[in-house]
């Protein structure tokens, strides 16, 4: 029985890395004929579609990126019920193996995007409200800004102070395992937005426009042609 559980739950948190390492923007770019790779920031990630594909693509992409840190946690979830601590170590293993997956999948050259959007998924699973003040910091960074990586960067600075504030108030905030797993992400994604620290330091870094319209989607398509020919350590 002892050997069956590890083997059940070795399967799981492969299972979480092979839902986290399905390179959705990717596949979403080659559906319109465009390797991300190639154009826009040269991002494999949900605010590359975004700013290649438009709006619409981009969400999508969000939502399934999001989907496939959700869904192996929900299994792990079930899977670890009523096991204490170990159940919580299956849980946080196979998060972490999705955010992994999608930050370096095996199919793509392990070369994947940031880890925001499957972040989130994983996060809400586990830790609901940490992930939703990380989320308010987020949209309200974002309105006021229109950069998406500072957005990215402060809310991942947020996330994990949250937790804390919530665990050591006595506020029912997430176990110690849980908290680690917070403190994990949020630092991994602000090591994956070191090349948007430094841009955002020449104020060089990409801003979205207030609307999206025909003449922003005309003005993205000359940017991913401009920017295409950027070396790709310029455009990550």
């Amino acid at each position: 029985m002892f050997d069956t559980v590890i083997l059940i739950d070795i399967l799981v948190v492969v299972c979480g890395y092979l839902s986290g390492s399905v390179p959705w923007s990717f596949l979403i770019g080659k559906s319109h004929g465009v390797d991300l790779r190639q154009h826009g920031s040269g991002n494999l990630g949900a605010t590359n579609v975004r700013r290649v594909l438009g709006f619409r693509w981009g969400l999508t992409c969000f939502l399934l990126d999001f989907a496939k840190g959700l869904v192996p946690v929900l299994l792990a979830l079930a899977v670890g019920r009523d096991r204490g601590t170990g159940g919580e170590f299956l849980v946080v293993l196979t998060a972490a193996a999705a955010v992994c997956g999608h930050v370096w999948p095996f199919a793509m050259g392990f070369k994947g995007g940031k880890g925001v959007a499957t972040t989130i998924g994983v996060v809400l699973a586990l830790a609901p409200v940490p992930i939703l003040v990380a989320a308010v910091t987020w949209f309200v960074v974002f309105k006021t800004s229109r950069i998406v990586s500072l957005a990215s960067l402060i809310a991942a600075a947020v996330l994990p102070i949250s937790g804390l504030v919530l665990r050591f108030a006595g506020n029912g905030g997430p176990s110690s395992v849980r908290l680690g797993l917070l403190v994990v992400l949020g630092s991994l994604i602000i090591v994956r937005h070191r090349s948007n620290i430094g841009r955002l330091i020449r104020g060089e870094e990409y801003q979205f426009k207030q609307t999206a319209s025909t003449s922003e989607a005309e003005a993205t398509s000359e940017d991913v042609s401009a920017e295409a020919s950027l070396p790709v350590d310029e455009k990550e």
